[in-house]
């Protein structure tokens, strides 16, 4: 017979219950702390594109003014770096508590291995994060931050840039969109035409060398480079990291072009261009479309300075001007991170 003490006895299944909430503490536990590690990871990401956004803002800046025809003394032009930076951090996220930024000279490191001082722009940024899990051990939210450092100065070769343009299209100091369709009917602007690099097809090459991190081997005026199509937007991410930087762009005798029986054929997808001649190009903007499903990228800006008839390779200089001759080229120049 069962009876009622026997029942009140019976602890069969009593600790079932406390494992089922303990497991769900734990799993809420869990859940907590993914989440908590994914909103610190995509904060962090905010915090590195405000921290590069401003320095890279900063160096143009100093950049700018030191190219200028009566160049600004540093004691107002490092004021102004540092404003530019600061606004571009807060537009891109950061608390304005938890900017900090440096404008001055400093040693850095080279891509040759060497140290040398540098004008640069060092910005730090953060912001505060409210956290879940954390708070059960006694952290209701944490600071999250970025560093970036930037700096800026000539190149003592051209900086080659694998974007042809027809001569019937080059203007001096006119807003100018870099691209040009490769037809027999005439140049027209805004197509695909690249500059194969290193006899190497893919668009690889290409990219690092609109990115000014490949060797290019010299090239003057008579030369045949061989053009090949590829998809503008692939080229995007390299193309935004030169805005404001001045390239030397080949430009094509376009009546050489249609006279070339290899250009003939419809829709070839290589073609033999003849240089007429080289000419600075100073990049202002690279817009990214998608219109209908039409993807396509857009590369203006201004060509400046006088044509020249030959390039080497990119080789990085210093700070001081390159160029003795007050009657030569406008150098080129450029501004990058560096850290």
């Amino acid at each position: 017979m069962v009876t009622v003490k026997k029942i009140i006895k019976d602890e069969k299944g009593a600790s079932m219950p406390l494992v089922a909430i303990i497991l769900g503490l734990f799993a809420l536990a869990f859940i907590a702390l993914v989440v908590d590690v994914g909103t610190l990871y995509i904060e962090r990401k905010k915090m590195v594109t405000s921290a590069d956004a401003a320095a890279l803002a900063g160096a143009q800046v100093i950049r700018t003014n030191k190219l200028e025809e009566k160049p600004k003394d540093d004691s107002i032009i490092f004021p102004e770096a540092q404003a530019i930076a600061e606004k571009y951090a807060i537009a891109n996220g950061a608390d304005p508590k938890q900017i900090k930024v440096f404008v001055g000279y400093k040693s850095v490191l080279l891509p040759d291995g060497k140290t040398e001082s540098r004008q640069v722009v060092e910005v730090t940024v953060g912001k505060n994060k409210d956290l879940i899990f954390a708070r059960f051990l006694g952290d209701d939210d944490t600071d999250v931050k970025a560093n970036a450092v930037a700096t800026w100065g000539y190149v003592k070769k051209s900086c080659y840039f694998p974007i042809f343009i027809f001569d019937t299209s080059y203007e001096l100091n006119k807003n100018i969109t870099l691209h040009d369709n490769v037809s027999l009917d005439g140049p027209k602007t805004n197509s695909y035409g690249f500059v194969q690099v290193n006899n190497n097809p893919g668009m690889s090459d290409i990219k690092l060398a609109i990115e000014g991190k490949i060797s290019v081997p010299p090239k003057s005026v008579g030369d045949i480079l061989e053009g090949v199509a590829g998809k503008r937007e692939s080229v995007y991410k390299s193309a935004v990291t030169r805005i404001g930087d001045i390239v030397i762009i080949p430009i094509i005798d376009s009546i050489g072009f249609e006279n070339d029986p290899a250009n003939a054929a419809k829709n070839a997808k290589k073609w033999q261009l003849p240089v007429k001649y080289f000419a600075y190009f100073k990049i202002t903007d690279v817009i990214k479309q998608n219109v209908q499903g039409n993807k396509s990228v857009e590369i203006k800006g201004q060509f400046t300075g006088k044509i020249i008839d030959k390039i080497n390779d990119v080789e990085d200089s210093d700070q001081s001007n390159p160029n003795t001759d007050p009657d030569g080229d406008a150098p080129a120049t450029y501004s990058r991170l560096i850290k």
